[in-house]
């Protein structure tokens, strides 16, 4: 038996503007890679984890409002496998410092099905389980069987399944409380043959009969979903951004009625979360345009013009000027329709410092 050493961290202080995909300048004091979940332990024993350090992916979920108080750790665990396998299916497990977008590339060219709808969503496979992502009537809830997580608190591994993980619409277990869990790996469970395909969004159905394609394959949806998004938003290497800033809110059957009868085109979507019966999802980027949001600027900092649910920055601004840039946004929204957005995005600064894993 072959026991892995793991080489310690090295210790430095970072700019933290090529780290998170809005591109705002921050500085970390100390910063830190994670190569291997075998570090982990020995940062425990040395009271690393009791600093309660902002764990870190891509960035792509992440905005750095000011300068980190905490040490930074970027996920940066590699590796792709498969870990069972059925006629049917097979379980995939990826390290958490995956790229997400990367992982159903690869999956899509097996032929795995389950997460073709997912593509070019941004960031992590560490970071997909927090928000339990999704798009296009998929969810990463979908597809997960059970996830190896680091406890920070207790400085044990653990393997956590579906039900544990407590998830709900860009929600999970992960994304409550005090933080406690690194996470190390995900395993999803894919089709091999028989795919169960969600082509029923009006875009996707809009784009594949354009094509002329009646009977799409995972490989059909995987290039009408990456053709849409292309479209839609704004590359963050060119304009800086993090693609969906605020969560679609869900609200009552009693407030979307009233909502209606002064809006008769506000449309609605089913919560997709057994906890919100009685409930209904409205899109945010259809109340941020009904505000008169869409392409509008103020600053360094505006809603994009084709995606009114796409913040951008334009650079040369701060953390405060964005925190002020939302509240007008949020702001116009609640007077208009009495619904209150909240960010999907996670702002660490002095006074919002979530520490789950992004």
């Amino acid at each position: 038996m072959t026991v892995e050493v793991a080489e310690r961290p090295h210790f430095k202080t970072q700019s933290l503007e090529g780290y998170h995909s809005m591109g705002l300048k921050a500085t970390a004091s100390e910063f830190f890679l994670i190569h291997s979940k075998h570090q982990l332990a020995p940062l425990w024993r040395e009271g690393w984890f009791d600093r309660r350090p902002v764990l870190l992916g891509e960035g792509t979920n992440t905005v750095f409002i000011t300068d980190p108080k905490r040490p930074v750790c970027k996920i940066a665990m590699k590796g792709i496998r498969i870990s069972d396998e059925s006629e049917s299916s097979v379980l995939v497990q990826a390290a958490a410092g995956e790229n997400w977008h990367q992982l159903v590339t690869w999956a899509v060219a097996q032929n795995y099905g389950g997460i073709e709808n997912l593509a070019l969503i941004p960031g992590t496979v560490g970071a997909a389980p927090v928000q339990n992502i999704g798009a296009y009537g998929v969810e990463l809830s979908d597809v997960f069987e059970e996830l190896e997580a680091f406890s920070m608190k207790h400085g044990t591994f653990k393997t956590i399944g579906r039900e544990e993980c407590r998830f709900g619409y860009r929600s999970s277990l992960f994304k409550h409380g005090e933080p406690e869990w690194l996470i190390c790996s995900v395993s999803i469970r894919l089709t091999k043959d028989h795919h169960k395909l969600s082509s029923s969004y009006q875009s996707l159905e809009t784009y594949l009969e354009k094509l002329g394609i009646q009977t799409p394959g995972i490989g059909d949806l995987y290039q009408a979903v990456c053709s849409i998004r292309k479209s839609k938003l704004p590359d963050p290497k060119i304009l800086p951004n993090c693609g969906s800033f605020f969560k679609n809110p869900v609200i009552s059957m009693e407030r979307f009625r009233h909502c209606k009868s002064m809006f008769p085109d506000m449309p609605a979507y089913p919560a997709g979360d057994s906890t919100a019966k009685g409930h209904v999802k409205i899109p945010a980027g259809w109340l941020i345009e009904k505000a008169g949001w869409k392409g509008r600027r103020k600053g360094g900092f505006g809603m994009y013009r084709q995606h009114a649910l796409v913040l951008v920055h334009f650079g040369g601004s701060g953390g405060g000027e964005l925190h002020a840039f939302m509240e007008e946004v949020t702001g116009a929204v609640l007077n208009l329709f009495g619904i209150q957005l909240e960010p999907e995005v996670h702002l660490i600064g002095d006074t919002i410092i979530p520490s789950t894993q992004t």
